[in-house]
């Protein structure tokens, strides 16, 4: 049996997974579709080892892209693991003239969103900091946004027609399982890859114990945020203040916040006016106003 993961960071985690579960019973590919080349790549092996090459391709990305080159029948269509609630702050942001291109700090496309509000209005940086608190949190919705998070990914998964316990263990454990809101620590993905086997009636060769306990997690070493300890505080897991960007760790919000503002200043030299990325900044105008919120603070 072969299958081909097209999907998104997450794309070498599923490969991982899906490899130690079918062990001895697929070949499993991946391709990022943030690899600048992805789409020579796709036509290579769409090319090389034609339509039916494949008993299964998987995404958790746009299936359309997938069209020109396999047989509708053969897609499988499974869920992005999205999961903000243990980093409600966290937010792409852009330019204002491509404000639905998301653009990076540090190799790392999520920022905080307090930090971009506080360069853009132009507020010190003593100041900024003073916003990291738990009044701040609350009128934000940061304390309550876990549930909504929870809300949001099981529906997600039932969608998709995956087994809403997938995530459920995750959730109740109340481990912090996330890096980010996009990059989901290794066990969350592999419990994924056992609901993909189930959704395609496939019996796992190994156990998900056995294969957590030994697998290297290949987004352990890029970004990764801690949880606001007063975020942290109310949902009864570990906080912390510590951000890392790949090799650059900031061990507090103000150490963050100089560096932040530092690049951005240069950033904006070179690429334009800033702004939260529209995606998110409907999210925010969903539920809070988070420019009358922080002028309030202020």
């Amino acid at each position: 049996m072969n299958i081909l993961i097209y999907g998104n960071c997450q794309t070498n985690q599923l490969v991982q997974g899906l490899t130690l579960a079918l062990l001895g019973q697929a070949g499993v590919q991946g391709l990022d579709v943030n690899d600048p080349a992805v789409k020579e790549k796709l036509t290579a092996v769409a090319s090389n080892q034609g339509k039916n090459s494949f008993d299964y391709v998987v995404t958790n990305h746009k299936v359309s892209d997938l069209i020109p080159y396999f047989n509708k029948d053969k897609i499988i269509v499974v869920p992005a693991i999205n999961f903000g609630g243990f980093h409600p702050d966290v937010v792409y942001f852009a330019t204002r003239s491509l404000p639905d291109t998301p653009k990076f700090f540090m190799n790392n496309p999520t920022v905080s969103a307090i930090a971009l509000w506080t360069f853009i209005n132009k507020v010190t940086i003593n100041e900024a900091e003073k916003l990291y608190c738990n009044g701040v949190f609350e009128a934000l919705g940061y304390m309550d946004y876990f549930d909504v998070a929870c809300n949001a990914i099981c529906t997600n998964y039932l969608e998709h027609g995956i087994d809403v316990s997938c995530i459920e263990r995750h959730i109740s454990s109340r481990d912090v399982f996330m890096y980010g809101p996009l990059h989901p620590k290794f066990c969350v993905t592999l419990s994924l890859c056992f609901g993909i086997c189930d959704k395609l009636g496939l019996k796992p060769t190994l156990s998900y114990d056995n294969i957590n306990s030994v697998i290297q997690d290949p987004l352990q070493n890029e970004y990764a945020w801690g949880c606001f300890p007063p975020i942290a505080q109310k949902l009864g897991v570990p906080g912390s203040w510590f951000i890392r960007h790949y090799g650059h760790i900031f061990a507090s919000t103000s150490g963050y916040l100089e560096s932040f503002n530092q690049f951005m200043s240069q950033f904006e030299q070179q690429q334009g006016l800033v702004q939260m990325h529209n995606r998110d900044k409907e999210k925010f105008d969903q539920f809070h106003d988070i420019d009358n919120v922080l002028r309030r603070f202020l």
